[in-house]
């Protein structure tokens, strides 16, 4: 019995899923000046996007992340930016074209995870 699946319906009927295309870090590639250039692989998903509660504020806080924050349940695993293996810097994209980066992991259990991102300022 896989109990996310079965909240995840409940809570559905008052805060629907919403379209977000993800665009998972797959590494860089460093071109010939040694300009380091992302590639993402990117599929579309469906997100849980909720506010984060005054103890999830004040974790972010502590950790001196700031801006403008949601709390997302999505299938899968998935981890903010780890220098050691290398992983993570995973984007959300909107319906908006706003960009999102995922940058930490609240819960994270076998299928699914409950994380934060972070939206992200456009570059000029």
């Amino acid at each position: 019995m896989n109990l996310h699946d079965i909240a995840t319906q409940a809570i559905a009927a008052v805060n629907p899923p919403v379209p977000f295309i993800v665009k998972r870090s797959m590494g860089y590639t460093t071109e010939p000046d040694g300009h380091r250039t992302p590639y993402y692989q990117t599929w579309n998903v469906m997100l849980q996007l909720q506010s984060l509660d005054s103890k999830e504020l004040e974790h972010m806080n502590s950790m001196n992340i700031g801006g403008i924050m949601r709390k997302v349940y999505l299938d899968g695993e998935w981890r903010s930016v780890d220098r050691r293996t290398g992983g993570g810097g995973d984007l959300f994209v909107d319906t908006d074209g706003v960009e999102w980066l995922f940058v930490h992991a609240l819960e994270s259990w076998p299928g699914w995870t409950a994380g934060v991102i972070v939206k992200q300022v456009p570059k000029p």
